[in-house]
């Protein structure tokens, strides 16, 4: 009751808040966690977060992406000694791929982390397509 008597007023609806979906962390921080530590944290993040899609799909993005790098330097670097053993431009040429490929991956975490917390969505060509499909199994 109000102070004249009537009944009290009430908000046609009421206000929601969007709840965490981890105790203390938001959607935004998530996405960002699944970027910071590369594939590792888009892993743990992928497993751990079970009921949304988006957060979902960032950490397998995350994962698939950073994964991908990894593994294609490991090949690059270690065929570069096998390399070695024919030619020496030829593990010169390998060392620098390699080196390539790490810098695409600091190009990408570095965008990636940017569009995280700026709030903005950002789906990385041929690798978002395995991101959708990973985000929908296991989820709620």
């Amino acid at each position: 009751m109000n102070s004249a008597g009537g009944k009290a007023e009430t908000d046609p609806e009421p206000r929601r808040t969007a709840a965490p979906l981890q105790p203390g962390l938001a959607r935004e921080t998530l996405i960002a966690l699944s970027y910071v530590g590369g594939w590792t944290t888009g892993l743990v993040v992928w497993l751990l977060e079970r009921h949304d899609r988006t957060v979902r799909f960032h950490a397998a993005q995350a994962a698939v992406l950073f994964g991908g790098l990894t593994l294609l330097w490991i090949v690059l670097w270690l065929g570069s000694f096998v390399v070695l053993t024919m030619s020496a431009v030829g593990f010169s040429i390998f060392q620098r791929l390699a080196q390539g490929v790490l810098l695409a991956a600091l190009v990408f975490w570095l965008i990636a982390l940017w569009k995280a917390w700026q709030g903005q969505s950002w789906r990385v060509p041929l690798v978002a397509g395995v991101a959708d499909r990973l985000a929908r199994i296991g989820g709620a």
